[in-house]
């Protein structure tokens, strides 16, 4: 167990999710705000055959921020920003040169992400995602086990800043899913300690689900 850290003075490097006191299942406080489309969609979505992750995609963003025990790193690459996790083999490319997404983007699960620095924050808007799936399992009493799912037409914006006395990396993220949704999402943050290990390839092999 090393108790020193390296001292970062920028997001960059490579970062471990600090645990504790974050609920991954249980209850959502969104279903309760679900429009009659987004309903539609969960009971139409089944968490123990449907997830993404079966198929070894990486799903939505949050859960790929969320994952615990595996690291996580942040690049200058050109112009752009690269984020790669661990989880899933999640590579995200944040570019840094446009102020939003060509014409003619396919949609993809992890969306397509254009960034700016405020001062020290970088700041991240993704958009052209496909839709997706925010927690997978959500107890909603006296149903059958839900995911909470997100539509085609989800917005988020992230922030990455460094709390330089706490040597944290703090990821502040904001959801908007008008299409499915009656309200914004509560924001949703996370932090990271410095790490040294390195990013290794995950591995994952797909379900064969019957």
């Amino acid at each position: 167990q090393q108790n020193t850290e390296e001292q970062r003075d920028s997001i960059l490097g490579t970062w471990m999710l600090v645990p504790g006191g974050f609920a991954t299942s249980g209850p959502q406080f969104m279903m309760d705000y679900l429009n009659e489309d987004g309903r539609a969609a969960v009971l139409n979505y089944n968490p123990f055959t449907d997830d993404p992750t079966y198929r070894c995609e990486p799903v939505a963003i949050r859960r790929t921020w969320g994952a615990p025990g595996t690291p996580l790193s942040i690049t200058r690459e050109g112009d752009d920003v690269v984020i790669r996790h661990e989880w899933m083999d999640a590579v995200r490319v944040v570019h840094m040169d446009q102020d939003a997404a060509p014409a003619g983007t396919e949609p993809s699960i992890l969306g397509y992400s254009v960034g700016h620095f405020e001062n020290d924050v970088l700041v991240i808007e993704t958009t052209h995602y496909t839709e997706g799936v925010l927690n997978q399992f959500v107890e909603v009493e006296g149903e059958p086990m839900r995911g909470l799912l997100h539509s085609d037409q989800l917005r988020t914006v992230e922030r990455l800043s460094v709390d330089r006395e706490r040597n944290r990396l703090i990821m502040s993220m904001d959801h908007f899913d008008p299409a499915w949704f009656t309200r914004d999402f509560p924001n949703y943050t996370r932090e990271y300690r410095p790490s040294d290990l390195p990013i290794e390839p995950f591995g994952c092999i797909p379900e064969q689900l019957k």
